[in-house]
C-alpha cells in the first residue's frame, strides 16, 4: 500500500489556503449592500365579480349524410358543403 509523501500535498494545501485568504480578502465594508427596509399595506376587505368560464363541448341536433345513388365515377358535385340542399335538388 502506497503512502503519500507529506511533500505531495504541500502545493494543494497552500493553493487551497491562499484561495480562501484571497476571498476573504476581498469583501469590503464598502461593497455590502444597504439593508433593505420593511413597509406595509393596511388590509380591507371588498366585494368583486369573479368571471367564471366554463369549457365544454357541443354536438349537432340533426346530421345529414350525403351518398351517391348511383355507381360509376362522379365526375361534378353540384351542392357546396354546409349548404342548404332542398328536396328535389341534383
Amino acid at each position: 500500500m502506497l503512502v503519500p509523501n507529506r511533500n505531495d500535498c504541500l502545493p494543494c494545501v497552500l493553493i487551497l489556503v491562499l484561495a480562501l485568504l484571497s476571498t476573504a480578502c476581498t469583501k469590503h465594508e464598502k461593497d455590502r449592500k444597504p439593508t433593505p427596509e420593511a413597509g406595509f399595506i393596511v388590509v380591507k376587505s371588498e366585494s368583486i365579480a369573479i368571471p367564471l368560464v366554463l369549457a365544454g363541448r357541443t354536438s349537432a341536433y340533426e346530421v345529414s349524410d350525403v351518398r351517391p345513388q348511383v355507381s360509376g365515377v362522379i365526375q361534378a358535385r353540384l351542392f357546396t358543403e354546409g349548404s342548404l340542399v332542398k328536396a328535389g335538388q341534383t
